[in-house]
């Protein structure tokens, strides 16, 4: 059996130790390093410094600044700064540190102005008890240092020095769940999201939460902010040769920076890189990185024209209990008689076009009183090894929910949570790049959107359905690869196709005839659109910009309401298809 982890002791809970009373029952509990016990983690010849802030070591008037952080409601929410502490109690427990750093267990800096006088805050970083190739990251904000990219510049500058002098092996964090601008810190410097401690720390007796992340050599993504230090900032020429600028204060939301961006007359915005929107002017443009980095995977991104096929992971459930027993959409109607083995011969026809082009496809079993179950594609949201398990908004499919967060649980997913808000998995929520798209109006409340935006790590684009008939974002548009879609424009409000506009001017724009057999209801693997066989003229439409579209009949499922995309939930990406020597399929058809 493996042994967890054991916690290291991080900022917020040293600095309960600055009280004599409670530092000598801390001294000792901790103080069970030694000089000699590990190497010392000698400070630098000279602070740290990327010409705007400074760390260094404390210094003895440091102690009146820090005083004040005990009157500063934040800082008493989110550790356990003790609001009566003396500068003396500031100073002895400085000693203690000091101590600590010259028996290897850890290293603290005082954040400074660059010319190191005026005190913005204070980062640590401590040894793990147990593996000292392991550290863990503190920091504290002065009230006035906040909203600048302080703490963001100074925990970059720790982790630098701590990879390259300490040997270290990895830095993680634990954050409070609902300390959301600790969090954005490390999201910015390309931390990723392990998962969510339950009850893990022990806080004036209760027990916490705390979110995971960590960061290993070679990840840290470098921050850089324009002069006004805001963590995006615009400039654009405008037709009328007089400059207008726009910037977007830090700790806004990626979905509120793009809102501000749109604002821009002229402006166009693309998707490009890691952590980077880029607006593109007639003219001149100056672009600094977004708020929060955007993690698209480098190796999904190409110069131009379509993405190479590339090897995808499905989830699929057989329709073995199908039927219109209920009506929960405009196409669904109990009436009309529906052929389960036709239904079955359909869906059997899309997993094996699935498995012709190479892909995985896996299956949960189907439930007894569940026929829409078939439609996996709204049991959840899959990416990067996290699930957000669907809160259905009719009675007749929340049952379904229990089976797929059993099925995530089981197949080792790292972090698996039901959503707070109404969410119905892919059927409302499509990774297109570095935006995870989402729609809401029928189904999904808007408020999950925030939520998928903290549990994936990538920037939420939200989308107005306005007709009932395309009740869910996919059933009105489709991923093609990372800059390429296809959607049904009467389906969307008019601010939101001005948005997909934006992000994608090229996109390949469906007609009413393809939209209502749900043609757009279609999964692609960056070059193959398996696709309802009767969407013909959207066919062509693909076969001319490069796409390779294979129609599947999937009319039997349409009387609920579901095509290719419903019943596809997809898993993940990885090899390019054209490396593994896969099938393409022959030209755009009916299988049979």
């Amino acid at each position: 059996m493996t042994r967890p982890v054991q916690p290291v002791v991080s900022i917020e809970r040293r600095a309960a130790a600055m009280r004599p009373s409670v530092g000598v029952r801390r001294s000792r509990a901790r103080m069970t390093l030694k000089a000699g016990d590990r190497p010392e983690l000698r400070f630098p010849e000279t602070p740290l410094s990327d010409g705007d802030i400074s760390l260094r070591p404390s210094r003895d008037a440091d102690a009146t600044a820090k005083r004040a952080w005990g009157r500063d409601s934040e800082i008493l929410r989110w550790t356990d700064f003790p609001a009566d502490a003396t500068e003396d109690d500031i100073r002895a427990w400085d000693d203690v540190t000091e101590q600590e750093r010259r028996a290897g267990g850890g290293v603290s800096f005082t954040i400074a102005t660059a010319a190191g006088d005026e005190v913005l805050g204070a980062c640590n970083l401590r040894i793990h008890t147990e593996d000292t190739r392991i550290g863990e990251l503190g920091y504290v904000l002065a009230p006035g240092a906040r909203g600048h990219g302080v703490a963001t510049r100074a925990v970059a500058l720790l982790i630098s020095w701590c990879f390259e002098t300490a040997g270290l092996e990895r830095i993680q964090a634990l954050i409070h769940p609902d300390n959301r601008d600790s969090r954005r810190v490390v999201q910015r410097l390309g931390f990723h999201r392990e998962g969510l401690l339950r009850a893990y720390r022990d806080r004036h007796g209760n027990r916490q939460d705390r979110v995971c992340y960590s960061l290993l050599p070679g990840e840290l993504v470098e921050p850089s902010f324009p002069g006004t230090r805001t963590d995006t900032s615009v400039r654009c020429d405008c037709e009328d040769g007089a400059p207008e600028r726009t910037s977007v204060a830090g700790g806004q939301r990626i979905s509120d920076v793009l809102t501000a961006l749109e604002s821009l007359p002229g402006t166009e915005i693309q998707p490009r890189g890691r952590g980077m929107a880029v607006v593109a002017a007639p003219d001149a443009c100056e672009v600094t990185p977004a708020a929060k980095p955007m993690m698209a995977d480098p190796a999904m991104i190409d110069a131009g024209g379509p993405l190479d096929a590339r090897r995808r992971h499905y989830l699929m459930c057989p329709p073995d209990h199908f039927e219109v027993a209920y009506s929960i959409n405009p196409w669904m109607d109990p009436r009309v008689p529906v052929d389960r083995n036709r239904a079955m011969a359909q869906w059997e026809q899309l997993r094996a076009a699935y498995l012709a082009l190479g892909h995985v496809v896996d299956v949960i079993p189907p439930i007894p009183g569940l026929p829409d179950m078939v439609f996996t594609a709204n049991g959840a949201m899959a990416l990067d090894g996290r699930a957000m398990v669907s809160r259905f908004r009719h009675a007749e499919r929340a049952a379904e929910a229990k089976a797929h967060e059993k099925w995530f649980r089981t197949h080792g997913y790292g972090e698996v949570q039901v959503s707070r808000f109404v969410a119905e998995g892919q059927g409302d929520y499509l990774l297109a790049g570095q935006w995870l798209l989402a729609g809401a109006g029928f189904r999904t409340d808007r408020r999950s959107h925030a939520e998928a935006e903290e549990l994936f790590g990538r920037p939420v684009i939200s989308l107005t359905l306005v007709d009932s008939r395309y009740y869910h974002l996919d059933t009105a548009l489709a991923v093609l690869d990372d800059r390429q879609i296809m959607y049904y424009p009467p389906a969307f409000s008019v601010d939101s196709c001005a948005r997909l506009e934006k992000l994608f001017p090229n996109a390949i724009l469906a007609g009413h005839a393809d939209a209502e057999v749900l043609g757009l209801n279609a999964v692609c693997d960056g070059r193959n659109v398996v696709m309802p066989s009767r969407a013909t003229e959207l066919a062509a439409q693909l076969r001319s910009a490069g796409f390779h579209p294979i129609g599947v009949d999937v009319s039997e499922l349409l009387k609920a309401g579901g095509g290719v995309k419903c019943c596809t939930l997809e898993l993940g990406g990885g090899q390019s298809l054209a490396s593994l020597g896969s099938v393409t399929g022959e030209p755009f058809k009916c299988l049979t």
